[in-house]
């Protein structure tokens, strides 16, 4: 635990200076569920995106800590934000989609993690169907698990 005490040390000392930072809200929450604290995360995390709502991967933290909590029907709804907002709008490379938001430009994640993890709660509510079609989003041309799975078959042949 003590790299997580360490981490939300300096998080605090950020949010001491910018209380009201949506992407210092969402690093505390995502160390917070990393250490399992997820009630603490669910926190941070709705707070983040209450001052940020277009912030993909607050929304996928988010539907990782629902997920974890049992609360599968909110998940997929967390999880459905997070693919809504990290829709590509320029171009691609490994893992990211380059996005002038703001005066700060952010790199912006792509949604097949969003995707994937929405067909593991789809499966275990027995919709399979739907199961399936998240599943296979997740590996759409272009995505991160298709880059990866490329990757891989290449290494190993």
């Amino acid at each position: 635990m003590g790299r997580y005490d360490a981490s939300l040390e300096l998080i605090e000392k950020m949010l001491e200076k910018a209380p009201e930072d949506p992407e210092y809200l969402f690093r505390k929450g995502f160390v917070l569920y990393t250490s399992q604290r997820y009630e603490e995360a669910l926190i941070c995390l709705e707070n983040s995106l209450s001052k940020c709502r277009e912030f993909p991967e607050a929304w996928y933290c988010k539907g990782n800590v629902l997920r974890e909590l049992g609360n599968y029907d909110t998940a997929l709804e967390a999880f459905e934000c997070s693919i809504e907002y990290s829709q590509p709008l320029s171009y691609q490379f490994p893992r990211f989609t380059w996005i002038p938001l703001t005066s700060s430009p952010k790199m912006k994640m792509d949604s097949s993690e969003a995707w994937y993890c929405k067909g593991e709660i789809l499966f275990r509510q027995n919709k399979y169907e739907e199961a399936l079609e998240a599943f296979s989003r997740s590996f759409l041309p272009g995505t991160a698990f298709e880059r990866r799975r490329l990757v891989h078959e290449h290494l190993h042949r």
